[in-house]
């Protein structure tokens, strides 16, 4: 995980937002691993939002299937199979 924080802090300073956002998606699944899902799921939403605003669809797609493992960690199954699906249509697209 301290590689990950790194790696999002370097990617900050250079502005570089795909680095950005997969460092979170790095650090959103540490933070599942460790089950810290509060902390994983910031993290995945925060990849989420920079993929979307990079128009990377299959980073967004990726977001949304981690949020949905996530979700269903928790035991929010309904919640997961929502993101699940929406993270599948991405792909069939």
């Amino acid at each position: 995980m301290r590689y990950a924080k790194q790696a999002l802090e370097i990617n900050r300073r250079m502005g570089n937002r795909l680095g950005m956002a997969d460092a979170h998606s790095h650090l959103g699944v540490s933070y599942g691993d460790m089950g810290m899902y509060a902390d994983a799921l910031r993290s995945h939403e925060e990849a989420l939002a920079l993929y979307r605003a990079l128009g990377d669809v299959e980073g967004e797609a990726v977001a949304l299937g981690s949020l949905g493992g996530m979700h269903r960690a928790m035991g929010n199954v309904p919640k997961a199979i929502g993101l699940l699906e929406r993270a599948l249509s991405l792909y069939e697209s």
